[in-house]
């Protein structure tokens, strides 16, 4: 026969009382919702709006075009980075298929005594492996959630975007190529004869056994590049949705050489800064390692900061690109 509670010892009674029982109660039914939620989430698939599938693994002789005509002399200091006298227009890239260049002009650059300007190329399709550095950090209100280093290599999947407009291409980059949803990015770059304009973005992050995706689909698209590129030469755009809207200025702070397999290329380093605003906010510093020749980016750092939903994070990495398709 069991004792009435009265006589049960002390600490028995307090360790059963209403204000000791009813907290553990409520936490374990706040943990079993969170870690329910984030099976739920773990469960459901993730949808890119646009772009197609995401990640795709391009055929070993891709059928898309390839790297446009590029001038066979570039500039080799930032001095010959300002054209000198005039430049004849470019003309918006509106098929899938490179112009070349005539009349001793290139699409999208100039000609100036002696020297060419770079023209603007489309990337070859294809696996670009990584180099990472970086890490990620989330915070839960005054709660720590995660922090994440990233694995010191990665991949960039490059492939055409489908149902985009003009010549646009999926940047896809999977950070833990073995683990899907862990922290997954999309950019959608649209490529005219002289810019480089990032129409869409979306992040896929899993931290606490949650996933959460964000998307934002710029209108007007974001200026990331623009021709004719030169030292000095900036740039500024404001565009995206009701969850985010980024205001951005670019600029070209000058000129550097990155090697890849043995071969250097010539890239032009372009800063962009990023306010966000809306029901995300916070701030994003991005510096691009830029390759005419190749038509993009072989090298980048990112410093991102920013709460939505309650939520803060933080992000700062350097990526290299160390393998071509």
């Amino acid at each position: 026969m069991i004792a009435a509670r009265s006589e049960w010892p002390r600490w028995a009674r307090v360790a059963t009382s209403p204000w000791v029982v009813s907290p553990i109660v409520v936490l374990g039914l706040l943990v079993s919702a969170v870690v329910g939620y984030g099976a739920y989430t773990r469960s459901r698939p993730t949808d890119y709006a646009r772009g197609g599938v995401f990640a795709p693994v391009p055929s070993p002789t891709p059928s898309g075009p390839g790297v446009a005509v590029v001038p066979s002399s570039l500039p080799t200091s930032e001095s010959s980075l300002t054209p000198r006298g005039s430049s004849p227009t470019a003309s918006t890239v509106s098929s899938d298929t490179p112009q070349p260049a005539t009349g001793g002009s290139t699409v999208g650059g100039t000609t100036a005594a002696g020297h060419v300007a770079p023209s603007l190329a489309t990337p070859n399709v294809g696996v670009y492996t990584l180099a990472v550095d970086g890490s990620e950090h989330v915070d839960f209100g005054p709660f720590s959630a995660c922090t994440n280093t990233f694995p010191a290599e990665s991949q960039l999947v490059v492939s055409r975007a489908t149902g985009e407009p003009g010549t646009s291409y999926n940047f896809d980059q999977r950070l833990y190529p073995g683990t899907p949803n862990k922290h997954d990015e999309r950019h959608i770059y649209r490529y005219t004869a002289n810019s480089v304009l990032l129409s869409y973005e979306e992040a896929t992050v899993t931290c606490a056994g949650i996933k959460q995706s964000t998307t934002v689909n710029y209108e007007p698209a974001q200026i990331r590049l623009q021709l004719p590129l030169r030292l000095g030469a900036q740039w500024h755009s404001r565009g995206g949705d009701s969850a985010r809207t980024e205001d951005a200025s670019g600029k070209v702070a000058g000129t550097d050489h990155v090697t890849i397999g043995g071969h250097s290329y010539l890239t032009y380093i372009i800063d962009t800064t990023v306010s966000m605003t809306g029901s995300e906010t916070g701030s994003r510093q991005q510096r691009w390692w830029w390759s005419p020749d190749l038509g993009l980016p072989v090298k980048w750092q990112e410093s991102l900061s920013g709460s939505r939903s309650g939520a803060s994070y933080s992000e700062n990495a350097t990526y290299t690109v160390t393998r071509l398709p």
